[in-house]
């Protein structure tokens, strides 16, 4: 059984939510720790770059948050974005599958479905 996120968050956010607020710093103290130019950080947090390896591996050893669920939070993201961004040809793929015309339905249009899981924030 496949789970996948429906919704899944940037990891920018959960950084800027998680890391930065709670601790009242700026951007550019944030950055000075992090040792990265602020406009490279300030787009992160903004949700307009993705993360990348090097600057989970320094948000890691600042602020201690593991870099492997940093990156499986950009892979969730990143999966989210494509499945959104490709759906029209899921659509056209998955009619040419079942078409008689095309030839026999292949078996990867009867493929299960995955089970989604919906992401709430609670907020305070």
């Amino acid at each position: 059984m496949v789970y996948r996120l429906q919704n899944p968050g940037h990891p920018g956010g959960y950084v800027l939510r998680n890391v930065i607020e709670p601790r009242d710093l700026t951007v550019m103290d944030a950055a000075s720790l992090l040792d990265v130019p602020r406009h490279d950080l300030f787009d992160f947090i903004n949700e307009k770059a993705p993360l990348t390896a090097e600057l989970a591996f320094r948000i890691e050893t600042v602020f201690g948050i593991e870099m492997e669920t940093l990156m499986e939070m950009q892979s969730q993201f990143d999966i989210a974005e494509a499945r959104k961004q490709f759906h029209a040809l899921r659509i056209e793929l998955a009619a040419k599958a079942r078409d008689p015309m095309a030839g026999s339905a292949h078996p990867a249009a009867e493929l299960p479905q995955p089970t989604i899981i919906r992401r709430g924030f609670a907020r305070a």
